[in-house]
């Protein structure tokens, strides 16, 4: 187990030749242009984000629960804010001295 260690920490203390890394140069023409023949779906795009998780259907209850409670607001408004002049007579066994 310790030879392991060491071996893996000397292989970092290694010097590194310049000339052994073999890394060709990047265009960035030729790569942008490569990027845009490809073509984009919502199927690529679905499967890059990942599936229906438990993050996104949290998510989605909250951003649901805050345009519910503001419909609930709009829809309360129509109701509360009228001053209405009438309102219907209830029969005497339900409200006693109802004028």
């Amino acid at each position: 187990m310790m030879t392991t260690i060491n071996g893996d920490i000397d292989s970092l203390n290694t010097p590194i030749i310049k000339s052994e890394l073999h890394a060709d140069p990047i265009d960035i023409n030729t790569s942008i242009s490569l990027l845009a023949s490809a073509p984009i779906s919502l199927d690529i795009i679905l499967q890059k984000c990942g599936d229906l998780g438990r993050f996104q259907l949290f998510h989605y209850f909250f951003i649901n629960l805050i345009s519910m409670s503001a419909a609930v607001v709009g829809f309360y408004y129509v109701f509360a804010a009228a001053n209405i002049d009438h309102r219907c007579r209830l029969p005497d066994n339900v409200w006693p001295n109802d004028n």
